[in-house]
């Protein structure tokens, strides 16, 4: 049985992909999850093929579920389908649009036939790998440290109570003698001067 090798990446991702290799009687099922595996992505999604000509221009649709791409009846299900029916150029381009909510498109190109499998190796193959792939799902909600840290500061600030603006230094500490102790102001120095009618 002859063995596809084909460079797969993702538009508009650049300097981004993966070869992979599949056996010619391996099901469109059976090379998609290879292809999302080499990147990374879960494969729980709906996804279709389109064999497409040299402009990537969009022809015949293979489903992974039982509705095509704009949501008719599919007629080609990827699970029965095996690429060997599908592939008649050595050079074949062939488009995957998985996750029809996001679209992600994968380019898969035919770069080389082999008329035989490798000795030890088991197909599908993941070949050669360039590049980082993309996050398949955006996180949200991830707490942002330096808003937290910034947050805390505040509240700690908010905390400190401080007398009036005559009691603290430039940098907004409490004024203290060469002793480290509190100095004091001249309301508290002026208070030890009061005598109360009791001691008159």
């Amino acid at each position: 049985m002859a063995i596809y090798r084909f460079k797969c990446s993702i538009e508009e991702y650049d300097d981004l992909f993966r070869f992979v290799e599949v056996k010619s009687g391996s099901t469109f099922a059976s090379f998609r999850d290879i292809i999302l595996q080499s990147f990374g992505f879960d494969n729980h999604l709906d996804c279709s093929f389109f064999m497409s000509d040299d402009k990537w221009r969009m022809n015949d649709e293979i489903t992974s579920g039982k509705k095509t791409l704009k949501g008719k009846p599919s007629e080609n299900i990827a699970a029965d389908s095996k690429l060997s029916k599908f592939i008649f150029d050595p050079h074949q381009k062939i488009l995957m649009i998985y996750d029809y909510s996001k679209e992600w498109v994968f380019r898969l190109e035919m770069v080389n036939i082999s008329p035989n499998a490798k000795d030890g190796v088991t197909y599908p193959f993941i070949f050669k790998s360039v590049g980082i792939a993309p996050k398949q799902y955006q996180t949200i909600g991830v707490p942002n440290a330096k808003a937290e840290e910034e947050d805390e500061f505040e509240f700690i600030k908010n905390q400190i109570l401080v007398a009036d603006e005559g009691d603290v230094d430039e940098d907004g500490f409490k004024e203290t003698n060469e002793d480290g102790e509190e100095e004091e102001s001249d309301d508290d120095a002026a208070g030890d001067d009061i005598v109360a009618d009791d001691d008159l």
